[in-house]
């Protein structure tokens, strides 16, 4: 599942997680690489760093993997963290960037679809449905379409791309205030009354690719 924005999609294998002691909402999960099944990124890495904040989605994820967890995930760059004992990846579990591999299968929403129940793929036709999606065009300015009212009650948003996007709303200081998932073609209204005026960052992404825009909240 990799794209134009997308480094590497790789099996890996949980083998440490913790805690933060001065900085409480990030989290850290340590993984083993075990095998790279496609990648844009010339570098290889034998170890990375799942770094977390501390939103609902995130939280969920780092206390679901236990160590000896088999991984299938998906990152888009990489980051240099003080406290982090690998190179750090960011991302959340509210979209679709991390799938379970377990006997030989691979469980989560493998297609990106807006049901909550768990599909399950054979490792093999996964690696094949990896390859056939590398050419998947991803996500730029012109994939969602967005607008608001003058006071902000409301964001109107219509989804332009080929896939099902989740998507997160956060205020300037990182606190998430929505979130929901868009289907193609469909025009999707988030009620947003009741938040403060604030400069908010919409994080739109797919298995393959993220874009982040920004709306403006005048009362």
């Amino acid at each position: 599942m990799v794209s134009q924005s997308s480094l590497a999609v790789l099996e890996v294998e949980v083998i440490n997680k913790y805690n933060d002691q001065e900085q409480p909402f990030h989290q850290y999960v340590d993984f083993l690489v075990r095998n790279t099944l496609s990648s844009t990124d010339n570098t290889e890495y034998r170890n990375l760093t799942l770094i977390e904040s501390n939103s609902s989605c995130d939280l969920f994820l780092f206390e679901s993997l236990e160590k000896g967890d088999r991984l299938v995930i998906n990152y888009e760059r990489i980051i240099e963290h003080a406290d982090a004992n690998y190179p750090g990846i960011f991302f959340s579990s509210c979209s679709n960037n991390v799938l379970k591999l377990e006997n030989n299968k691979v469980v989560g929403n493998i297609t990106n679809n807006l049901s909550d129940e768990d599909q399950t793929m054979s490792y093999s036709k996964f690696k094949e449905k990896v390859n056939d999606l590398c050419d998947l065009p991803g996500l730029d300015e012109n994939s969602v379409e967005i607008s608001t009212n003058l006071i902000g009650s409301y964001i109107d948003l219509k989804n332009k791309h080929q896939t099902i996007l989740s998507f997160q709303i956060f205020s300037s200081a990182g606190q998430l205030a929505n979130y929901g998932k868009i289907a193609p073609d469909e025009n999707l209204q988030v009620l947003f009354e009741g938040y403060p005026a604030d400069v908010y960052f919409i994080r739109f992404r797919n298995p393959y690719s993220q874009i982040t825009r920004k709306i403006i909240k005048v009362q």
